[in-house]
């Protein structure tokens, strides 16, 4: 039964460990193209500060819930 749950709490883990990478490229990606596209003054990050803030929210949620 140990054996059983080691394996569950590694896939688990391994699972979390892609799913953040790849959403991390996501995320700075888009970040990126808001910060170009959707301001309304150049150079003040009033849309991409809450886009990163809602992310990381999900990023620790999913953590928390795994």
């Amino acid at each position: 039964m140990e054996e059983i749950a080691t394996l569950i709490q590694n896939g688990a883990s391994t699972f979390l460990r892609e799913e953040y990478f790849y959403s991390s490229v996501f995320v700075v990606l888009f970040a990126i193209l808001i910060f170009f596209t959707a301001e309304q003054e150049p150079f003040m990050p009033y849309t991409t500060i809450p886009f990163l803030l809602g992310a990381l929210t999900s990023i620790i949620s999913g953590y928390i819930g795994m």
